[in-house]
């Protein structure tokens, strides 16, 4: 581990060999759906104490998330090459906005009555490798 990798926090692990979970078909990945949430589960029940964790910036809201969106979106909306893809995104953006605006009222329920927990942001399909050990989260 190591508190400056480019400006972030970084820890190495080990090598894994697996399929991403979104390599799998819609039907074989609904099979995996309450392994995954138990996975989940298991990662957000890892216990720490807020002062000794490297990744200080704490996550009580969506804002953080449609604000990186629209940077992203921005950025390729000033390339030539992708400024096409995203007015496509921009399009979508609206919509994803509300759903999670929706959302914000739960997601404060949430935090109030849970507290502190380890959230990996990068849980995605694109990001949760199946091994024969079970699930595994990297990025």
């Amino acid at each position: 581990m190591t508190e400056n990798f480019f400006g972030e926090p970084m820890i190495f692990e080990e090598y894994l060999e697996g399929k991403l979970l979104g390599d799998f078909s819609s039907e074989e990945q609904k099979k995996y759906f309450s392994e995954v949430a138990k996975f989940i589960y298991k990662i957000n029940s890892i216990p720490f104490q807020k002062d000794e964790f490297p990744f200080q910036e704490p996550i009580t809201s969506y804002t953080k998330s449609k604000n990186a969106w629209k940077t992203r979106i921005e950025f390729i909306l000033d390339c030539k090459e992708t400024k096409t893809c995203g007015q496509e995104l921009l399009a979508f953006l609206p919509g994803v906005e509300s759903i999670l605006n929706k959302f914000e009222d739960r997601l404060q329920r949430v935090l109030t009555q849970v507290g502190n927990s380890f959230v990996f942001e990068s849980a995605h399909l694109g990001h949760c490798l199946k091994t024969s050990a079970g699930f595994r989260f990297f990025n």
